[in-house]
């Protein structure tokens, strides 16, 4: 399927307009969704991704987080690779702890990190450009209306639930027809009771892989 027939969809459902200025604030609205579902509390899978491209700047403390970034794996990894390539996890610790113990060191091989605002704080400050991984949960791609392949995974994994849930807000605030909005709530409420039991499922698989590891 294409970005514009994805647009094109909409569109019928929404008694088949076909304004352009219209178009344009459904792929606007489509976008916001989106953007406003990766703020969830509970994230699907498919946002996390293996950062292994970032590296540490010598005696700089700090580097920003990856571009599009949402927040970290939070049974995830944080890792800094030595100078005999050897892979270490680096500790999470507050920032203001961390700024208070490490101040009166110099620069030297880091031992923890802390998030503070949109960058990644070292302690030690690195002494030198250091390899990182980690895994964190990352924005996906604006959609635009073009004739590409669809790509967005929540249009790829959720097409019913993302669709709906734009049209919902679409019918009730810029179309403002209640009748429309009746008649999109049972698709909506079905496409949301599996995204939400999707969602379920996969947390409580994260869980039992967990507990075993910890068994192990």
């Amino acid at each position: 399927m294409l970005n514009s027939e994805v647009l094109d969809m909409m569109m019928k459902r929404l008694a088949g307009r076909t304004a352009t200025v219209l178009r344009a604030q459904v792929l606007k609205e489509l976008n916001t969704k989106i953007f406003e579902l990766e703020q969830g509390a509970v994230l699907p899978g498919f946002l996390i991704s293996d950062v292994e491209s970032e590296l540490t700047v010598a005696n700089q403390e700090w580097i920003d987080v990856p571009t599009g970034f949402i927040r970290e794996v939070e049974e995830g990894f944080f890792e800094i690779r030595n100078s005999e390539g050897a892979w270490l996890e680096l500790k999470k610790v507050a920032r203001d702890k961390q700024r208070k113990y490490f101040r009166k060191f110099g620069a030297a091989f880091p031992e923890t990190y802390a998030l503070f605002g949109n960058r990644f704080y070292f302690g030690y400050t690195p002494d030198a450009a250091y390899s990182l991984r980690f895994q964190c949960y990352l924005h996906t791609s604006e959609i635009a209306d073009n004739n590409a392949e669809v790509t967005n995974p929540w249009l790829i994994e959720h097409f019913n639930f993302t669709v709906f849930s734009t049209l919902m807000v679409v019918a009730s605030t810029i179309v403002q027809s209640d009748e429309m909005v009746r008649r999109f709530q049972p698709e909506f409420s079905k496409a949301a009771d599996i995204y939400w039991r999707h969602i379920e499922a996969t947390e409580n698989t994260n869980l039992e892989q967990l507990m075993g590891d910890e068994e192990d």
